[in-house]
């Protein structure tokens, strides 16, 4: 068991998802005047929720940008030692083809993010357990704002989706890492080290990561741990982590009309698109996985995650090997033995708390979808995860599996649900090939259901780390 986590500077977004708040927004500013936004953050620092707190009514939280600590005023040495990655940002050309950020999702026609948009410094999180408080109190926190300025707001409501279903119709939120010190009960073999997605502890390395440090000069008493280097510098990250924000739109007409021309046989079959879809998923509607029913739908395993792929369906013929589940959760099927998949598995972990945004329509048939009022409007999900390396975890998850289109021996097969085919297969279509015996199947040119529509990269301080920002002189 690790000890000494100290939850009480670990923002809490960081151990639980909020789901008992459902009303959420997300505020992006940008910085107009330092010393007024220092002063505005050393207020917001005494509002944030940490992780020993289960809020019921709401939570505060706060990440800032690589621009956005720079511009408060910490110092070059310092910012020198944020990851690569970070300083970067995600828009950085050669990060292009890394995350499938081209064609529709081309960062110049992002609408908050992107090199043509306003520089985003800081995001302002707030979670709500009804939409009346959220509104009240955001036009509070807005009205508040001080030395910085609203750019724009992204808005999430858990309640209107039925049992938090994303906007294709699938059970989401299902598989999330154990974590040693958070979850109390697990199969030992699956537990990940904290240090994967929090710095200042261990992970599957069985080394501290990297951490961002500040000079020993001026820093307030007993605000950031020194180092344990035999420097007079300070762990800034500590109890920090990276946060990847993508606000991701899906076509949801689109999807459900590949579904039915692809499975249409002189009429509209509800149960064969729902099955296509499901195969490139890996799960069914309820969330059940493949694996354990592959020929129909059961919703008592709904929630079932205790599943793997290299005994129960090494060959794919239950569950593709190029479906979303399996390229974004391998499991132990990436060998060369089941327990060495599980350590690299490990390794390239990440901790999710996306919400979904937007209208949901509750329809399979393209016929329904396109009768619906609201059909035209942009309905999408709010992408966030957490993870202590970005180019070991988050970046080589969305390069080596969810964008190749040669995963585990495929061809032209990149992710059907997230991937990008212009990254691997250079076209706007790929293909998604169900193994069978004694003949596969392929359905070709899959377009892609979703496009990237604005992001970037934060980093989510200790709640410690957020003061010293704010008393930054």
């Amino acid at each position: 068991m690790v000890r000494n986590i100290e939850f009480n500077d670990i923002q809490g977004l960081i151990v639980r998802g909020y789901s008992e708040l459902p009303a959420s927004c997300f505020l992006l500013l940008n910085i107009t005047d330092v010393a007024k936004a220092r002063q505005w953050l050393g207020v917001i620092s005494e509002e944030i929720t940490d992780g020993i707190s289960k809020p019921t009514q709401r939570a505060v939280q706060v990440a800032f940008t690589y621009t956005g600590i720079k511009k408060l005023g910490m110092d070059e040495a310092s910012l020198r030692s944020f990851a690569r990655e970070f300083k970067e940002g995600m828009t950085a050309d050669h990060r292009k083809r890394v995350l499938g950020d081209l064609g529709e999702s081309d960062t110049i026609k992002w609408q908050w993010g992107g090199p043509a948009n306003e520089e985003v410094h800081i995001m302002l999180m707030l979670y709500y357990s009804l939409d009346k408080n959220l509104e009240d109190d955001c036009a509070i926190q807005v009205s508040k704002l001080d030395g910085v300025r609203l750019i724009q707001r992204l808005d999430s409501n858990l309640s209107i989706f039925q049992k938090r279903k994303e906007h294709f119709g699938f059970q989401d939120g299902i598989s999330q890492p154990l974590i040693k010190g958070f979850s109390k009960q697990g199969d030992p073999r699956f537990m990940v080290e904290p240090g994967e997605f929090i710095l200042g502890y261990q992970n599957e390395y069985h080394k501290l990561p990297d951490s961002p440090w500040v000079s020993g000069d001026g820093i307030p008493y007993n605000l950031l741990p020194l180092l344990k280097d035999g420097s007079n510098n300070y762990d800034f990250g500590k109890n920090g982590t990276y946060m990847v924000f993508r606000q991701i739109s899906q076509d949801v007409l689109k999807f459900w009309k590949f579904m039915e021309d692809a499975t249409c046989e002189g009429g509209s079959d509800e149960e064969k698109r729902v099955r296509l879809a499901s195969k490139m998923m890996g799960r069914w509607p309820s969330g059940a996985p493949l694996v354990k029913c592959p020929e129909r739908d059961n919703p008592a395993l709904g929630q079932d995650n205790s599943f793997e792929f290299y005994h129960a369906d090494r060959d794919g013929f239950k569950c593709p090997i190029g479906s979303h589940v399996r390229r974004s959760n391998p499991r132990n099927s990436k060998g060369p033995t089941p327990e060495e998949s599980d350590l690299i598995n490990k390794r390239h972990k990440i901790l999710r708390r996306g919400r979904p945004y937007g209208t949901y329509i509750e329809s399979f048939d393209p016929a329904e979808i396109v009768a619906h009022p609201e059909v035209a409007k942009d309905r999408g999900l709010h992408f966030i995860c957490f993870n202590t390396s970005l180019s070991r975890q988050f970046e080589f998850i969305q390069d080596t599996w969810i964008n190749s289109s040669k995963f585990q021996g495929l061809y032209n097969d990149p992710d059907p649900i997230s991937g990008n085919p212009l990254g691997r297969c250079k076209s706007e279509t790929g293909t998604f090939t169900i193994q069978a015996e004694p003949v596969r199947e392929r359905i070709k040119d899959v377009p892609a259901f979703t496009k990237v529509i604005g992001g970037s990269y934060f980093f989510m301080p200790g709640i410690k780390a957020v003061k010293y920002l704010a008393s930054i002189r």
